[in-house]
C-alpha cells in the first residue's frame, strides 16, 4: 500500500494503456502513466506538479479551488462542485445528503462516524493510548493510534471510495454511478420534514419556511447562517488524506438551516432574505441556549452549541 509519491511504481503510459485488461491512468501534465488509480495520479501531481496546479489556481479564470481542475465557465464549474465534493445533483439547489462539518475547520463530511474519526485525529488530545475510535466501514472499534493503519485495509484513502459508506470504486466514472443507489436526502432540519423526491421537499420550503416581506435591515449578520465560516481560510488544491472531507472554496457557502448552496455574499443575503426570516417578534417558539442567547430554530441553535462548547448547552425539559 503506498503512503506517498515515491512509494508507487511507475510505467510509461505511452507504452500500455491496460494490464490484464484493467483501466490504466497517466499524469496530463507529463508522460508518466501506467498507474491503476486515480488516487496514484493525484499523488504524483500533488509531488511532481506543485507549480503547475499553483499555476492554475492563480491563473485560470474558472477553476476548482478543491480539485484543481479548469472549466470553461463559472456554471460549469459550480455543476462540478455539486457533484464531484457535495455529491448532488448538478442542478441541486441545496445539498443533497446528510452533511456534518467539523466546527474547528469547517470541512464537510458525508458520514458522522468519519466526521468523530477526523476530529479525534486533528483536533483531539494527545491521549492516543487509550482513546477509541469507530471505523467509518466496517464499525470495528480501535484505539485511535491504530485507525491510520486499519484505514488503509477498506482502501478509505482513495479518489474513489464512497464518503457515504466507503465501499471501494474502480474509478470515479463508475463511483458517481454508485452514489445513484444511496437516494437522495431530503430531510427538512428546520421541522423533521421529509420525502423522496426534491421537488416536494422545494416545495415544502416554499410554503412552510419562506416567509414574504422580510426585512434586510434584520440580517445584517448574515455569514452565520452559513459555512464555512468567514474565520476559516477555503480549501486551496487539497491533498488527498484519509481523514479530510471536502474544503469548500469558490466562494461556495452553505445555509445551516436547509442546505441551500449560495455562491457569494449577494446569494447568501437574498437566500435569508427571501427564505428564512429569523426576527425574533415574528416566530411562535424560542429556542434558547443556557447563556441566554435566542434563537428562532433548533437548527441554529445546535450549531451554536457545537461551535461555542464549554459552558453552551441546550436546556433540558423543565429547565427553561
Amino acid at each position: 500500500m503506498f503512503r506517498s509519491a515515491s512509494d508507487i511504481v511507475r510505467i510509461n503510459r505511452r507504452e500500455s494503456t491496460s494490464i490484464n485488461g484493467d483501466e490504466l491512468y497517466g499524469c496530463e501534465f507529463c508522460s508518466e502513466g501506467g498507474w491503476s488509480s486515480e488516487t496514484e495520479v493525484e499523488i504524483h501531481k500533488s509531488a511532481k506538479h506543485k507549480k503547475e496546479l499553483k499555476s492554475i489556481l492563480n491563473e485560470a479564470d474558472y477553476v476548482c479551488g478543491i480539485c484543481v481542475k479548469e472549466f470553461d465557465n463559472g456554471n460549469e464549474l459550480l455543476k462540478h462542485i455539486k457533484t464531484d465534493h457535495l455529491y448532488s445533483s448538478e442542478n441541486a439547489y441545496r445539498v443533497e445528503r446528510e452533511i456534518f462539518v467539523c466546527d474547528d475547520c469547517c470541512q464537510l463530511f458525508f458520514n458522522k462516524l468519519h466526521l468523530i474519526v477526523h476530529i479525534k485525529q486533528n483536533h483531539g488530545s494527545d491521549n492516543y493510548k487509550t482513546e477509541i475510535v469507530e471505523c467509518p466501514q466496517c464499525h470495528d472499534k480501535f484505539k485511535r493510534k491504530q485507525i491510520w493503519l486499519h484505514t488503509h485495509t477498506h482502501n478509505i484513502q482513495s479518489i474513489s471510495s464512497c464518503r457515504l459508506c466507503f465501499i471501494k470504486l474502480p474509478n470515479r466514472r463508475e463511483l458517481k454511478e454508485h452514489l445513484d443507489r444511496h437516494g437522495h436526502y431530503f430531510k427538512c432540519d428546520m421541522c423533521g420534514y421529509n420525502s423522496k423526491k426534491s421537488y416536494l421537499f422545494n416545495q415544502h420550503v416554499k410554503d412552510n419556511h419562506k416567509k414574504k416581506n422580510s426585512d434586510v435591515k434584520k440580517f445584517k449578520k448574515v455569514k452565520k447562517y452559513f459555512i464555512p465560516r468567514e474565520d476559516v481560510l477555503e480549501g486551496k488544491g487539497q491533498i488527498l488524506m484519509i481523514f479530510r472531507g471536502v474544503y469548500l472554496s469558490n466562494l461556495v457557502k452553505i445555509c445551516v438551516m436547509c442546505r441551500e448552496i449560495c455562491v457569494g455574499y449577494r446569494q447568501m443575503c437574498d437566500h435569508i432574505t427571501h427564505d428564512h426570516n429569523t426576527s425574533i417578534e415574528m416566530v411562535k417558539h424560542e429556542y434558547r441556549c443556557v447563556c441566554g442567547e435566542v434563537f428562532n430554530n433548533k437548527v441554529l441553535l445546535k450549531h451554536h452549541v457545537f461551535k461555542m462548547k464549554g459552558d453552551h448547552s441546550i436546556p433540558k425539559a423543565g429547565d427553561e
